[in-house]
């Protein structure tokens, strides 16, 4: 049985302040970052993670005795959660042939060990939009401490991205444009990325005062950006369709 604390999950589809055209184009975004969350969230009502548990109990301020039964439940959740992503990385975080081959393991890897992190849940959106023939891209966030230039694993998270300006720079999201938009499955959020960013250092915790945000593509995926406009071509049984559009009177706008 899958057991973790519940995420809510969190849209910001209500826009006002951006001319008509581009405002629609990120409408359509965030309202298939929508759905495929909400697909992903079908799959996995709860999702088994060490880190979000981990994260969680932080927010509440761990207010609970170390020799309670509820501490001796949440410590046995976090190793059985921690063993199954592990167990499960071993199977897909190594050299493919093919996208396919990739995500053939990536599927059966969580099948058989279903621990998701941030890791694991932001590779789920990544395949879910490249199926759609949407490209999209994984980012990892660190806080950096400016005086040492190092990045703390305390604060270390994997989102998805897609909807980005022609040239973006994934490390630089002042590249990204107005249409971008942020989906990540782990906390239950999609927004749109000028926004998303800010309330993702505040629910992560990263004190603005004391680190920096930075940025990285590097080290996440075997779907490398080149990889990622063709994968859904290469992949057997993955079949293109176009993007879902918003349409007018859509309830989710």
């Amino acid at each position: 049985m899958r057991v973790s604390f519940h995420t809510p999950i969190r849209f910001l589809s209500k826009e006002n302040a951006f001319p008509a055209c581009r405002l629609n184009i990120r409408r359509q975004n965030l309202h298939v970052g929508e759905q495929v969350l909400r697909e992903i969230r079908s799959e996995w009502p709860v999702i088994p993670s060490n880190t979000l548990l981990e994260h969680r109990s932080q927010r509440l301020g761990n207010r609970y005795d170390l020799r309670s039964p509820l501490h001796q439940k949440l410590q046995a959740l976090f190793n059985q959660y921690y063993g199954w992503v592990e167990s499960g990385r071993r199977l897909w975080e190594q050299s493919f042939r093919s996208v396919h081959d990739f995500a053939r393991a990536f599927y059966g890897a969580i099948e058989t060990y279903p621990g998701l992190n941030c890791a694991e849940c932001s590779m789920l959106g990544q395949l879910a939009l490249l199926k759609r023939g949407i490209v999209a891209h994984r980012v990892k966030l660190e806080g950096v401490n400016p005086a040492t230039g190092e990045a703390e694993r305390t604060y270390e998270h994997a989102i998805t991205v897609f909807g980005l300006r022609p040239g973006a720079n994934l490390e630089k999201p002042g590249t990204w444009g107005q249409q971008a938009v942020v989906l990540d499955p782990w906390l239950g959020v999609v927004m749109p990325a000028d926004r998303a960013l800010d309330y993702l250092r505040e629910e992560l915790g990263i004190n603005a005062a004391r680190y920096k945000l930075r940025l990285s593509s590097k080290d996440l995926c075997p779907i490398t950006p080149p990889l990622a406009a063709e994968c859904y071509r290469q992949a057997t049984g993955w079949r293109p369709h176009p993007p879902e559009r918003a349409l007018d009177g859509d309830p989710h706008l």
